[in-house]
């Protein structure tokens, strides 16, 4: 499924999307997929994150991972999928169908698997998962700064110490 969008940008100008879907609503569970559930930051993760920046020495930051979803490997091997109209017209294709490798959007697993995949790619850059609020993630530096965020979805929002005077690395 084709999902196309137009926006009028601030020029003036327009901007013209398309994205490919899967119908969601289509996937059986335990053929197409086992798992959906996934933490994501509620309010008081971002109301924890937003009172730590308001303390002298903390600075507030926001991201936006943009094509989230398609960075993290599907959970499974075995998701098929019909392929989109064009793909059958060309010589390349002769099967109407494809074996997922990544995720897409609109499918039901895909915010878990990214969700996955996010806290692997921050424990990998030292950063710890908390166990009372899944939801942030927290590192501390080898200057001393403290460094905690919470994602929901693909947009996240963090805070950072600066470093104490001297390198004190209590």
């Amino acid at each position: 499924l084709w999902v196309l969008t137009t926006k009028k940008e601030a020029e003036g100008g327009w901007k013209y999307k398309a994205r490919w879907v899967l119908r969601g609503d289509l996937q059986k569970p335990g053929i197409d997929f086992d798992e959906t559930f996934s933490y994501t930051g509620d309010y008081i993760a971002y109301k924890f994150v937003s009172a730590l920046s308001v303390l002298p020495g903390w600075s507030l930051s926001a991201a936006d991972i943009s094509a989230a979803f398609l960075y993290a490997d599907i959970d499974r091997s075995d998701v098929v999928v019909r392929l989109p109209h064009f793909f059958l017209r060309s010589n390349t294709f002769r099967d109407p169908v494809g074996v997922l490798k990544r995720n897409v959007y609109g499918a039901r697993q895909a915010p878990r698997n990214f969700r996955l995949h996010l806290a692997d790619q921050l424990a990998l850059m030292g950063y710890k998962q908390l166990v009372c609020a899944p939801a942030l993630f927290y590192k501390r530096t080898v200057a001393g700064e403290h460094v905690l965020g919470s994602f929901y979805v693909d947009d996240g929002l963090g805070t950072q110490s600066s470093a104490p005077p001297g390198g004190d690395n209590r």
